[in-house]
């Protein structure tokens, strides 16, 4: 149908009359004539301002010149006239011509990209599409655990025979790349659910032992709690009986200095008595020492022997007494030392602990050897 519009035949435009304008062009002056004026003319010369003729012919001269310039300009306008007039009607009938074809030219044209930019559409959306059907390819592919191999140039995966390469991607019919995805999507679902559960498994696993661990844990500070406790309560037992150790060696030292005291005070008397009884012998034998000097003598050497064997049984009972009272206190301090030096030390878990124990326990042992030594000099 188009062929046949393009076939019909063209119908020509109705030409308008034209002006009987065409005229011969006739200036009335030739070439002949103006080559006559510059081989007379060009020569001319005016020499000076004296020169009055030559000005008046070079005057005479460009009145000639300047009146053919005019006559031309004024004929050249006369025979412009009707030429510009049919220059117009040209003109105006072009355009209108032209404002015919111009919608029509225009719609075809409008035809014409339209049917191009359809074929160009058509055109990127047919690469569009492939580049999404490569694209999802690919995508599907990836998300099934596929990898690019680029020294193979294929798709594929371990422990899994099914190659897939580029151009399986892009040229492969959608049915048999369907078939082969499918194999590799199962195989994939398959290990995914392997490594859920894989996963799953692991995560219990990591719970219980995060659950024996918290039990090993409470165990273990309760262990150490209890122990701390023990300590504790051992450090303060030990403590009380550091302090019952210590009043007990003060008021053995007060029991002593007291009973030092009273054999002080006994034998201060005890001299006292012997100054007094000597000083009365004395003044005894100074009275009878002129009549009875000899026997003065004999009897201060008596005398003497008696005060000796008396300050003898003195000391002897003094000391004896003395004894008596320190026997039974040595032998309660010598039970405690033994008691404390035979404690038997409990096995600690922490060498800390275990550590402040004995420099305790080497104190304590230090300290009622030092007693026992003390109350052995006595």
């Amino acid at each position: 149908m188009q062929s046949d519009v393009l076939e019909a035949p063209i119908q020509e435009s109705v030409a308008k009359p034209v002006a009987s304008f065409i005229k011969p062009i006739d200036f009335s002056i030739t070439d002949t004539n103006i080559e006559k004026y510059r081989a007379d003319y060009m020569s001319l010369t005016i020499n000076g301002i004296d020169d009055k003729d030559g000005a008046e012919i070079v005057h005479a001269a460009r009145m000639i010149v300047k009146n053919s310039r005019l006559s031309v300009e004024k004929i050249g306008k006369e025979l412009m006239a009707d030429a510009i007039a049919y220059q117009k009607q040209v003109k105006e009938e072009a355009a209108r011509i032209k404002g015919l074809l111009v919608p029509i030219e225009d719609h075809l044209e409008r035809l014409e990209t339209d049917h191009k930019n359809e074929i160009k559409r058509v055109k990127e959306a047919a690469e569009a599409a492939k580049r999404a059907r490569v694209e999802n390819r690919v995508e599907r592919l990836r998300s099934a655990g596929m990898t690019w191999d680029g020294d193979s140039q294929v798709y594929g995966r371990v422990g899994l025979n099914v190659w897939i390469t580029w151009k399986d991607v892009e040229k492969l019919p959608d049915d048999e790349f369907e078939d082969q995805v499918l194999i590799v999507e199962e195989f994939h679902a398959d290990q995914l659910a392997q490594e859920v559960e894989a996963q799953r498994q692991a995560e219990e696993q990591r719970k219980a032992q995060e659950e024996a661990d918290r039990k090993e844990r409470e165990r273990v500070a309760a262990e150490q709690k209890a122990e701390r406790d023990r300590l504790d309560a051992a450090r303060k037992e030990q403590e009380a009986e550091k302090q019952r150790l210590a009043q007990q060696a003060e008021e053995l030292r007060q029991r002593m200095a007291a009973f030092q005291a009273e054999i002080d005070r006994a034998e201060r008397e005890r001299v006292a008595a012997e100054n007094a009884e000597k000083e009365r012998q004395a003044e005894a034998d100074r009275k009878e020492k002129e009549q009875q000097a000899e026997r003065n003598r004999e009897m201060q050497k008596a005398q003497e022997a008696r005060n000796q064997k008396r300050q003898t049984a003195i000391d002897a009972r003094l000391q004896k007494e003395r004894e008596q009272r320190l026997a039974a206190d040595k032998v309660k301090v010598k039970d405690y030392v033994s008691t404390v030096q035979n404690l038997e030390l409990p096995q600690l878990e922490n060498e800390e602990t275990q550590a402040v124990l004995l420099t305790f326990y080497n104190a304590l042992t230090s300290s009622v050897s030092n007693l026992q030594d003390q109350i052995n000099a006595l």
